[in-house]
């Protein structure tokens, strides 16, 4: 945490030299050539300027955003165990929320492929929420990108890297596959 981001640093100073407490500066943080900095010196005093109080706002959405991320990181570990699981009962998985599926599917292939971050979308993660949800019992397979394949049979879903059989060898689940349709 960082619990002073939300004072001004004029503030920090006037506060400290009121209390007779010299003021210490890290020197990275006069450097424009970190992210960090650079969004600090350059990108936050802009906006501020043209929306006075955004910069704030954003902080407090930030925070907010921080909270709501640990109480979903803390239901996904729930319902899907940790980010390195990549089976699951079918029936487990139907009656959650579709968003919540959705989130948990899309953090176990970010854990197998980390380069599926900026290829793997909402479309494709719904497609195999809804079909986690139907009644359909026929497996089901879809090719993600970076070689990964995710399965639903009528009692499990599973993500797996692809391998060149056409079909799923039944390794990572224990339903026939064998008819199962590529979507």
């Amino acid at each position: 945490d960082r619990p002073m981001l939300r004072i001004r640093r004029t503030a920090l100073e006037d506060f400290l030299r009121d209390a007779e407490i010299a003021w210490c500066e890290d020197q990275g943080n006069r450097s424009k050539t970190s992210r960090r900095s650079f969004l600090r010196h350059e990108i936050l005093p802009a906006l501020d300027a043209r929306w006075p109080g955004l910069a704030d706002r954003a902080t407090a959405m930030a925070d907010l955003l921080d909270l709501t991320g640990a109480l979903l990181e803390e239901e996904l570990d729930r319902r899907f165990g940790g980010p390195s699981q990549r089976c699951w009962s079918r029936s487990e998985l139907r009656g959650l929320p579709q968003p919540l599926v959705c989130a948990g599917l899309h953090r176990a292939a970010l854990a197998a492929a980390p380069d599926l971050r900026d290829e793997l979308t909402a479309d494709q993660l719904g497609l195999v929420a809804r079909a986690i949800a139907d009644d359909a019992d026929h497996p089901r397979i879809w090719n993600w990108p970076a070689s990964m394949d995710v399965i639903v049979t009528s009692r499990t879903v599973a993500l797996q890297p692809r391998t060149d059989a056409a079909h799923p060898n039944g390794d990572v689940c224990d339903d026939d596959s064998s008819d199962a349709d590529a979507s």
